[in-house]
């Protein structure tokens, strides 16, 4: 059983808010080009203690809704039963809607007609605004 949402808004939804966590958790960093990727600043063989952990939008649901061990490199495909909607979030925050439904198994009739948004990833409050415009969308399309 999943313990992520299976409708497409309600999953972005925990998404953002497991975003905000982990901005406020001093021990992640958010970088949306890493999926968990624990990290040190120790050199060569001295790698003992995990410093932070950089995680991207779905690293953040890794972290927080799945709460995995901070110390363990992860990526969707360390998670057969949520790894496609880990993967649809991805799509989502680039602004490819279709694409995410689409990992979601959403069928092809059900996919509303726009299917690309533009998404700032490099302003925190736009990405906030721009996945609310995408869950509203959704919303709209009972998605």
């Amino acid at each position: 059983m999943s313990k992520l949402p299976d409708t497409p808004s309600k999953l972005i939804r925990v998404a953002l808010d497991d975003l905000e966590a982990v901005r406020n958790d001093n021990r992640y960093v958010v970088n949306f080009a890493e999926w968990h990727i624990p990290y040190t600043n120790k050199f060569a063989d001295q790698f003992s203690e995990t410093l932070r952990c950089s995680v991207c939008f779905a690293g953040s649901v890794m972290a927080k809704s799945l709460n995995v061990n901070i110390n363990v490199p992860l990526t969707p495909t360390d998670f057969p039963k949520e790894g496609n909607k880990l993967k649809a979030l991805d799509h989502f925050r680039r602004g490819h809607i279709r694409l995410g439904l689409h990992e979601l198994d959403i069928p092809r009739e059900k996919i509303p007609p726009v299917t690309v948004m533009d998404v700032n990833q490099r302003n925190y409050e736009e990405f906030v605004s721009n996945m609310e415009a995408i869950i509203a969308y959704l919303e709209k399309h009972n998605l």
